[in-house]
């Protein structure tokens, strides 16, 4: 499934670089593996792909010049979105 990084953390298109990684901060505790160690082989695979997510969502919000290339009408893939990998169900 595929997630729009700005929707999967939170924050406005526009959002600044402090606000994208105090949303980042906000919500990386809640899916780091350690946090569910002791919970079943699946939940700690979705924990561990929602972390990855997260990071991968992050990245791709604050690098400027992906996101001004995927706005860009004619983009590969999916003019004016750009998206992130999410392995597992949404919550």
């Amino acid at each position: 499934m595929n997630v729009d990084p700005f929707e999967l953390l939170g924050v406005a298109r526009d959002a600044t670089d402090t606000e994208i990684n105090a949303a980042y901060r906000r919500l990386a505790p809640v899916f780091d593996p350690r946090r569910w160690g002791d919970e079943s082989p699946d939940v700690q695979a979705q924990a561990q792909a929602w972390s990855a997510a997260l990071g991968r969502a992050r990245d791709a919000a604050m690098d400027a010049a992906l996101f001004r290339s995927a706005a860009m009408p004619g983009a590969p893939n999916r003019p004016g979105r750009l998206l992130v990998a999410v392995a597992g169900p949404v919550p």
